[in-house]
C-alpha cells in the first residue's frame, strides 16, 4: 500500500556536502571583517561608530567646532592608502546653510577632477538619519600612481552641525571599502 521512499545514498552525500560548504562559506564570511568602537565626544556632540580594526587613525583635528576623523588601510605594497574613510562635521556657512548645499558645493568642486563621474545620486540611511550621498569615480597620479578612484559621500544636518560620512578607494578594492563604509553607516549613532 504505501510506497518507500528511497533517496540514493549519493545524493544525500552531495546534499550533506552542500550544506557544510555553505556553513562554512557563512562562517568565514562573518569572522573575515573585525571592528572597533570608536566613540567621539566634543562639546554637546557625542557619537558612536564601528571601523575596521585593520584601518589606522590617520587623523583626528577639532578646529573649533569641526570633527575631522580619518581611517586609512595601506595598499599592500605599502606605496599608497587604498581605503581612506572619513567622518567629518562642519559648522554651517551663510554660503553653506546645510548638507544638502555643502553636497552641491563639494560636488562642484569635484567636478573638475580628471575623468570626473558620477555614477549615483540618491538618498540612504546613517543609523536612523536620512540622507545624501553621492557616488563617483576620478583618476589620480598622486605619488607617482596612477589611479582609478571611487568616492562615495554621505551628508546630513544633525544638532546644528553638517555631517559629512565618506569613503575614497583605490577601485581595485571598492567591494571591501563599500562593506566597510555601509558597516560604518549601520553603527553609526548619537548618544546624546
Amino acid at each position: 500500500m504505501y510506497k518507500r521512499f528511497s533517496l540514493d545514498s549519493r545524493v544525500l552525500l552531495i546534499i550533506a556536502l552542500w550544506i557544510i560548504m555553505l556553513f562554512m562559506v557563512t562562517s568565514c564570511k562573518e569572522e573575515s571583517r573585525s571592528y572597533k568602537e570608536q566613540r567621539v565626544e566634543v562639546d554637546s556632540v557625542t557619537f558612536t561608530f564601528e571601523s575596521p580594526v585593520d584601518y589606522d587613525s590617520q587623523d583626528f583635528h577639532m578646529p573649533e567646532n569641526n570633527i575631522y576623523i580619518v581611517f586609512a588601510r595601506s595598499s599592500p605594497e605599502g606605496d599608497h592608502n587604498e581605503i581612506l574613510l572619513h567622518v567629518d562635521t562642519i559648522e554651517p556657512w551663510p554660503e553653506r546653510p546645510n548638507a544638502k548645499s555643502l553636497l552641491e558645493f563639494d560636488l562642484e568642486l569635484d567636478r573638475n577632477r580628471s575623468d570626473f563621474r558620477l555614477l549615483e545620486r540618491s538618498s540612504t540611511m546613517v543609523g536612523t538619519i536620512r540622507a545624501e550621498q553621492v557616488v563617483f569615480s576620478y583618476s589620480t597620479s598622486a605619488f607617482e600612481l596612477n589611479l582609478a578612484v571611487v568616492e562615495r559621500r554621505t551628508y546630513f544636518d544633525h544638532g546644528g552641525l553638517i555631517y559629512n560620512l565618506w569613503v575614497s578607494t583605490d577601485q581595485r578594492v571598492a567591494d571591501t571599502a563599500n562593506a566597510d563604509f555601509e558597516h560604518l553607516l549601520k553603527t553609526f549613532k548619537f548618544l546624546d
